[in-house]
């Protein structure tokens, strides 16, 4: 069986809160001005919300970790006799796909960090779905997914209230 026919990192061990740590560690370099974690009541990490520095001021990220995708992921591959049987449910498969997807994001951003530190992106660019608007609790890309990705075809008027409100956005979180 190939490598790439597992989710990537499925065997890891290595603790969330390093994982996480390893993370903040990689934004602080790349100008991260703040981060928060985000919990599900019951001790474990579900968000990672951050600040970073662009050229058009400041920018509110939200990095979701979506716990029941990764164990839909499990069970189809423990269904397929990919993963060990332990990976179907339980304390230890929700422990573990915790682990495994704190490892993909921090993989995920280091990537793209790399990217940024040699000039191929932008910082917006590897952020844009998922800057978070705090007044409607949505990332970018859960407000364009609504509107159906409509907000592409917008006509020239609806463009210009568009910038004008994104305008406003960046206006107060600059304060």
């Amino acid at each position: 069986m190939k490598s790439f026919d597992r989710i990537k990192n499925f065997s890891t061990e290595i603790a969330v809160e390093t994982t996480i740590a390893e993370i903040e560690k990689m934004m602080a370099k790349y100008g991260c001005l703040k981060i928060m974690k985000e919990y599900d009541g019951k001790g474990n990490v579900t968000a990672l919300s951050f600040i970073v520095l662009s050229k058009h001021g400041e920018l509110p990220i939200k990095l979701p970790l979506q716990l029941g995708k990764i164990l839909e992921v499990f069970k189809i591959q423990v269904s397929t006799k990919k993963l060990p049987k332990k990976f179907w449910t339980g304390e230890w498969a929700e422990q573990q796909a915790g682990r495994v997807g704190w490892r993909v994001i921090r993989d995920w951003l280091d990537a793209q960090l790399t990217l940024l530190g040699i000039e191929m992106v932008k910082i917006e660019e590897i952020f844009l779905p998922y800057i978070y608007d705090s007044r409607t609790q949505k990332t970018l890309f859960q407000v364009l997914e609504e509107k159906k990705f409509n907000v592409l075809q917008l006509t020239s008027n609806q463009q210009k209230d568009a910038v004008h409100d994104v305008e406003i956005v960046e206006d107060e979180v600059k304060r």
